[in-house]
């Protein structure tokens, strides 16, 4: 074993380094352990790690890329075990990652074969691995703020499942691209126009990558603006429903109150007689005919009030029992599309799952408050049917069709904030608590 073996060995597995980098900063909100325990974990680990793989690789004359798959399984799972995001997420932008370094590593193949025309690939240089690393810091740098504000806000705002892994599918077609046209033997590259077409053909592939990223970026990003419109239309209608009925019932109490003296003068007029019976008669039939006020204040919130309203009552004309007890201030710590995505979310599966019992044992519970100004907390709990379906800890629908989406965007909504959001049953009763802090 040669140092020089070795040194290449190691430059060649510090590009570790900058690849690691990439891969956190989308999931920078989504570190299970927080940024400085998975800071100073990932970097103990790879500096155990890098030497001891040159070392392996140096004494036992592993060969070029004969561990590569089984080590970038083994920091699969690691790095999905820091995170506290779906599997499909990690894999999408673990791929993702490994595509574009394996751009990086084809340009340092190239750089070797006119450094070394008559050389193999498994003749790699210590040029080569050097100029590797250095070439993956800058396309580490290239990358950084993309992926930090873009490549972050698309996980946190985007969790369909099977979209990641369609990604991810796009992603190994450019890996598998670049592992297929290494160049094993280098002069195969200065015969004919070879070397023009590698770096004609490789950047183009490259680009290509980079333009579908921005496209899949912004597809989501449209889909996420749909949905808050959506969302704030809800309200907007919620709310005009809510001040069409309260002017109904202003204009109605002002007629009310402009007969009242005649009712007065009729009573009087029945008790003079000491027609009593016909008195109250007469009174029972004007209380029947008195405006009731269908607008009920639950909080000071006037977007939660109205969409309280609109569950309220679309629950009764189910024949649903429903308590809300809304004891909260008029500022959130959330939106009010995300508040109400929430809350709307809660009352809609709540709604959906009474349907499927008799009458007589459907109820909806629901609380909100925020306990000495530290956190915002949702509490409801509804009847079902009993019956669930169960993906590990997560719910899905039992209806044809149904995907368990609103349970997802409850807790993509939740943790946006910082919250937490909790789903369990009991016998017949689905509970479910979301909790946000109050910053």
């Amino acid at each position: 074993m040669s140092m020089e073996s070795y040194l290449t060995e190691l430059f060649s597995n510090l590009v570790f380094i900058p690849a690691a980098l990439l891969c956190y900063l989308p999931m920078k909100n989504r570190l299970k352990y927080g940024r400085k325990k998975t800071i100073l974990g990932m970097s103990f680990a790879l500096c155990v790690f890098i030497p001891l793989l040159a070392l392996v690789d140096t004494v036992f004359n592993a060969g070029y890329n004969m561990l590569f798959i089984p080590v970038l399984i083994i920091f699969l799972f690691i790095y999905h075990e820091t995170l506290s995001t779906p599997f499909s997420q990690t894999l999408a932008v673990f791929v993702l990652i490994c595509a574009f370094f394996s751009f990086n590593s084809n340009f340092s193949n190239v750089y070797d074969a006119f450094l070394h025309p008559a050389a193999t690939i498994e003749d790699y240089s210590l040029q080569a691995a050097v100029f590797q690393f250095i070439s993956g810091l800058i396309f580490a740098a290239l990358l950084f703020l993309p992926l930090a504000r873009y490549g972050s806000w698309l996980i946190d705002n985007f969790r369909i499942g099977k979209v990641w892994y369609i990604g991810t599918g796009v992603s190994a077609i450019f890996l598998a691209f670049n592992l297929l046209i290494i160049p094993k033997r280098y002069e195969t590259l200065h015969v004919n126009n070879m070397a023009r077409v590698f770096f004609t053909v490789v950047p183009m592939m490259l680009l290509l990558l980079l333009l579908l990223c921005w496209i899949f970026y912004s597809i989501v990003h449209g889909m996420v603006d749909m949905a808050e419109t959506r969302d704030r239309n809800r309200i907007l209608e919620m709310e005009e429903s809510q001040y069409r009925k309260l002017r109904t019932y202003m204009e109605e109490s002002a007629k009310a109150r402009h007969d009242f003296r005649h009712v007065i003068g009729t009573l009087d007029e029945l008790l003079s007689e000491g027609n009593n019976d016909a008195a109250r008669q007469y009174l029972t039939s004007y209380t029947v005919q008195m405006p009731k006020n269908e607008v009920i204040s639950y909080c000071e919130h006037a977007a939660l009030n109205a969409l309280l309203n609109y569950y309220g009552a679309t629950a009764r004309q189910y024949e649903i029992r429903v308590r809300i007890n809304a004891d909260l201030p008029t500022s959130l710590p959330l939106s009010d599309a995300d508040l109400c995505n929430i809350v709307g979310n809660i009352f809609d599966n709540a709604i959906t799952a009474c349907l499927d019992i008799p009458k007589t044992d459907r109820y909806i519970n629901l609380t909100l408050s925020c306990p000495n100004d530290v956190r915002f907390g949702i509490v409801a709990s509804n009847s079902f049917s009993g019956e669930v379906r169960m993906d590990g800890e997560r719910y899905l629908s039992t209806h044809r069709g149904g995907s368990g989406i609103g349970l997802e965007s409850i807790r993509t909504a939740a943790e946006k904030y910082g919250g937490n959001v909790s789903f369990r049953h009991e016998g017949k009763e689905f509970i479910s608590g979301v909790v946000i802090p109050i910053k």
